[in-house]
């Protein structure tokens, strides 16, 4: 999140939104580790650890409690 917020301001410092439109974008964004808080999400931003096994763990218990049009985004392509 505060790497987020440090992008966001990088842009108010820039002229190319304002701190209330940061603000806004800001509220609209939840971070959380319970896996349950996915239930109803529209993005899901992964940022698990670089393990094969434990990404295909969460996705698999995110597969099963988030609605069919989620769009899940990685943080990293590929793992190694």
């Amino acid at each position: 999140m505060t790497s987020i917020a440090s992008q966001l301001r990088k842009g108010v410092d820039k002229g190319k939104m304002t701190k209330e439109e940061m603000d806004a974008i800001l509220a609209r964004i939840k971070g959380t580790t319970n896996i349950s808080d996915f239930a109803d999400c529209d993005l899901v931003i992964e940022a698990v650890i670089e393990d094969l096994e434990v990404k295909k763990k969460v996705f698999a218990q995110l597969d099963a409690i988030c609605p069919p049009t989620l769009s899940w985004r990685a943080t990293r392509p590929y793992c190694r």
